[in-house]
């Protein structure tokens, strides 16, 4: 029972305070929408539409995380474009469609807040059944089908398209409806024709691997999505009128697909456009909607390896077209009713979680001689501002000393002062970490503890030339997210018996560091985690002083990304 209640402590605060926000309308009117495709960054949410005007059929808009439109731009000002799509991070987007006999790219660029034209590709008069693109460090993936149907592959690495492969080119395999998605070391690439098949690249060798078959015959609507540790493909199956949505799972690097599959529904609606929309979030679980009378949602949680069970939306029904995104842990989707239900104008809620903690503060000495804090720009779209933290003494322990706004990821404290070379007095040390919040508002963990030895006088103790390095402290690990080690640091103020564990999930031990007397300082310890799958661990500090008076514990979490 105890383990059980130390992992609920933890986590439990996490857990209650996500939830939709409600549903509502946006100043989007898509009357004659088709399909519309999203994607999130720190920036905003970016939505692409394909409608059935007259002129004006591609359109982008940027929404806030409240749901408001921000901008809008007409994309395609000439009737027929097709297959639409968008992918990026923070400091790129693209768009991708189909206009006639060429598929055209534009890439976002923020310096003249325009769309720049790419190289189109030429479909040499095949025409084309499918669109889909995927973006990374390398570039901007591409995949497309022509009317052979073959599936087509090409990279966009600056402002043309390469590397160019047909990737349904093995036995007698037709390749139409493509899907791409990436993995950290892989392209991977679906196409479907009653079957549904894939293909990966290996993007450290650059070569393609052999066409692996998901199901032989009797699937449809296949969509395919790289998650954390696994690569899903989502498809439907018909039977007696029954329509059955299912997904099969593998790991990234796996040669087969496994026989069996998982039903996440039967009776899915077969006019629903598309599929499953997918999103992966911070902590590394994926999270799908699909259609089923109104929007259901369901997380694939990447520690236990288990889909949760189904929830609905509240306040959602019958779709036309909708996409998921994500920035952080939350989760956006953008929605349009069923033609003839509701109204023309797109929906918006907002699965709303725990902004992430601050990653990699540091702090160096300023060009005014004051600790400088700097750290990485949180992902979350909804952040508000940062909330900066600073210890001085023991007794007092941390207390809020600034807030920032989100714009920022740098803090300067000019109520300390580094000693200038040479000079003599008192030094002491302080200590900061930062917290994210966002605008429900929810708060974030800690940061990673960061310190400084400034000048003047210690608060506790009224001497001079002492290394004030034994304060009871548990930094955040680092690097966190890790692969397989880690460093650990801690301090302890006095000589007694120590130890430093790491748990899992179910709080059993499994890895003792230290376990012996230690005698007052600042320590670090190495966690090498190659015999240990991916996922969420707990490692805690336990010091009782020599004499049995004190007793210290702390406890934090990190993060295991194979």
């Amino acid at each position: 029972m105890k383990k059980i209640l130390f992992v609920l402590i933890v986590i439990s605060g996490h857990i209650f305070a996500q939830n939709w926000t409600s549903v509502i309308p946006t100043t989007i009117n898509e009357q004659n929408l088709i399909k519309l495709e999203t994607i999130t960054n720190r920036d905003g949410i970016h939505v692409v539409t394909q409608n059935t005007n007259g002129s004006n059929s591609v359109k982008y808009y940027k929404l806030n995380s409240s749901g408001s439109v921000l901008n809008s731009t007409i994309i395609e000002t000439q009737a027929g474009a097709q297959f639409p799509n968008i992918a990026g991070d923070n400091s790129n987007i693209y768009i991708s469609y189909r206009l006639g006999e060429n598929l055209i790219t534009k890439k976002y660029n923020y310096s003249s807040n325009s769309w720049d034209p790419m190289t189109p590709i030429d479909l040499d008069n095949q025409g084309c059944t499918g669109v889909d693109i995927a973006y990374n460090s390398r570039g901007l993936h591409l995949v497309y089908s022509d009317g052979a149907p073959e599936t087509h592959y090409y990279l966009y690495s600056g402002n043309d398209p390469t590397s160019h492969q047909v990737v349904s080119d093995q036995g007698n395999d037709i390749g139409e409806y493509p899907t791409i998605t990436l993995s950290e070391n892989k392209v991977h690439v679906s196409f479907n024709y009653n079957y549904a098949k894939t293909r990966d690249k290996n993007l450290a060798t650059n070569v393609w691997e052999n066409t692996q078959t998901v199901v032989s015959s009797g699937s449809a609507f296949e969509r395919l999505f790289a998650g954390y540790n696994k690569l899903f493909n989502f498809y439907h199956t018909f039977g007696l009128g029954i329509t059955t949505l299912k997904v099969k799972e593998r790991d990234h690097s796996a040669t087969y697909w496994p026989s069996s599959s998982f039903q996440l529904n039967y009776s899915v609606n077969n006019f629903q456009e598309g599929l499953v929309s997918s999103a992966n979030t911070f902590d590394h679980n994926t999270h799908i909607i699909y259609d089923d009378e109104a929007m259901v949602h369901r997380i694939y949680n990447f520690s236990s390896d288990s889909w949760s069970n189904e929830s609905i939306i509240p306040n959602t029904g019958l779709t036309q077209s909708f996409g998921i995104s994500s920035a952080g842990d939350d989760v956006f989707l953008i929605y349009k009713d069923y033609p003839g239900t509701l109204s023309s104008y797109l929906r918006f809620t907002h699965y709303d979680a725990i902004p992430t903690a601050p990653q990699n503060l540091s702090v160096v000495k300023s060009a005014n001689n004051h600790p400088l804090l700097s750290w990485m720009k949180n992902p979350e779209a909804d952040l508000t501002q940062y909330k900066i933290y600073k210890k001085v003494t023991a007794e007092q322990g941390f207390f809020l000393l600034a807030t920032v706004s989100s714009a920022n990821s740098s803090f300067e404290d000019l109520s300390e002062n580094y000693p200038l070379p040479g000079q003599g007095g008192y030094t002491h040390y302080v200590y900061y970490k930062v917290t994210a919040v966002d605008q429900h508002p929810f708060e974030s963990e800690y940061s990673n503890e960061v310190f400084a030895k400034v000048g003047g006088a210690s608060l506790e103790k009224d001497i001079s030339n002492v290394d004030l390095t034994t304060e009871f402290s548990l930094a955040q690990n680092y690097p966190n997210p890790f692969n397989p080690s880690t460093v650990i640091s801690y301090s302890i103020p006095f000589e007694g018996s120590f130890t430093l564990r790491v748990f899992n999930l179910l709080g059993e031990v499994v890895s003792e560091l230290v376990n012996e007397t230690k005698s007052e300082g600042r320590y670090e310890a190495v966690f090498d985690a190659s015999g240990l799958s991916s996922g969420m661990y707990f490692y805690s500090i336990d010091v009782t002083s020599s004499d049995g008076s004190k007793h210290l514990k702390e406890v934090k979490k990190m993060l295991l990304q194979k």
